[in-house]
């Protein structure tokens, strides 16, 4: 993932089912994945109350 937003960065569509399934990733360590999210996409992320709970409850 990190890789990939490395190379294609803003131009890499990064939508709400994605941060969804990032957020509530567990066997892939969601946390990790929501910080190389926000260190290449920051504020462009869509971060919806669904995101939240998701992430809440990994």
């Amino acid at each position: 993932m990190e890789l990939l937003l490395q190379r294609r960065g803003r131009s890499l569509p990064v939508s709400e089912t994605v941060m969804r399934a990032a957020a509530g990733n567990e066997g892939l360590d969601g946390h990790q994945l929501m910080k190389i999210l926000f260190k290449y996409r920051g504020k462009s992320l869509p971060v919806s109350e669904e995101v939240a709970k998701a992430a809440a409850g990994n």
